[in-house]
């Protein structure tokens, strides 16, 4: 049986990371090759999985048909910080991993990376 056609795509974006609220700001443009319209419910990085009511805020909420969009996923939790997720020490930092979409009662994922930047820098002592 064939698998069911991909609905969505994905292009490397761009991130901030700010520390004072330990929110991860990822923009990618994302594609919506379906005949429905699809919504993000689920981010996955390292073995953490991201999802509404879970500090996951994502601008547009539906992308329709045939469009795409720059994607703006928002994840505010303080495991970025605790489990020093996003290194603030190091010269380049970024994020990987798994933008999973729904469309039509069915799920799609797509991978994506961007270097992040910080919005501020703190000194850990």
């Amino acid at each position: 049986m064939a698998e069911p056609a991909q609905f969505v795509q994905a292009k490397s974006g761009r991130a901030t990371y700010d520390p004072r609220s330990d929110t991860v700001v990822l923009n990618t443009e994302v594609s919506n090759t379906g005949s429905q319209p699809m919504k993000l419910v689920g981010f996955t990085t390292s073995n953490l999985t991201f999802s509404h009511g879970n500090g996951l805020l994502v601008e547009p909420a539906v992308v329709e048909p045939r469009q795409t969009v720059t994607l703006k996923v928002a994840i505010q939790n303080k495991v970025w910080s605790e489990e020093r997720l996003i290194p603030l020490d190091k010269p380049q930092m970024g994020i990987a991993g798994l933008l999973v979409f729904e469309s039509d009662g069915r799920q799609d994922s797509v991978t994506t990376e961007a270097p992040v930047t910080p919005i501020v820098f703190t000194v850990r002592r």
